[in-house]
């Protein structure tokens, strides 16, 4: 999870380039004691949302415990509430845990988390899950492959033994 009390708006502002095919769908879930927003928007709509905009950007470390890199973003208080804006795809929003389920499409996607009325100060764990519904695909194919090289591998192991002549 991801805990900031010191980070000014967007907890999480993470790139999301999605590749339907191998990506089904993505869980976000968090917990906090303050409403919060969670949402999944194209990131021109996001990036005009938070520019000049205090905030923190997640820049690796995602899925280690206590790992998370951030990247501070000054700037000052957002204009509106996030959930005022248009451009968001999915969203979630209140107090407690919250969860947002969205289909992955293809695109380029950030994930925010925020306070709900976009004041300072977000504290919250989140975490983050996807389906991948391609992996499917490619363990089969790299199976696959691994039958050829082996039927190779002995039609190659069987075509070297010498055979012993009649007598």
């Amino acid at each position: 999870g991801a805990t900031d009390p010191d980070t000014a708006v967007p907890l999480l502002e993470a790139d999301a380039t999605a590749v339907d095919w191998f990506l089904g769908q993505v869980r976000i879930r968090s917990t906090s004691d303050r409403p919060i927003f969670l949402g999944i928007g194209a990131r021109a709509g996001v990036d005009r949302y938070l520019l000049g905009v205090d905030h923190a950007v997640v820049q690796g470390g995602i899925g280690v415990p206590g790992g998370e890199r951030y990247r501070d973003r000054p700037g000052g208080p957002p204009a509106s509430a996030p959930a005022a804006q248009d451009f968001w795809v999915a969203t979630s929003v209140g107090p407690g845990e919250r969860v947002l389920d969205w289909t992955v499409a293809d695109g380029d996607w950030r994930i925010v988390a925020m306070n709900a009325d976009g004041s300072a100060g977000v504290t919250a764990d989140v975490s983050l899950g996807a389906e991948l519904d391609g992996l499917l695909w490619f363990a089969l194919g790299a199976i696959g492959v691994g039958l050829v090289v082996l039927l190779l591998a002995v039609g190659l192991i069987v075509a070297a033994v010498p055979r012993s002549r009649a007598r």
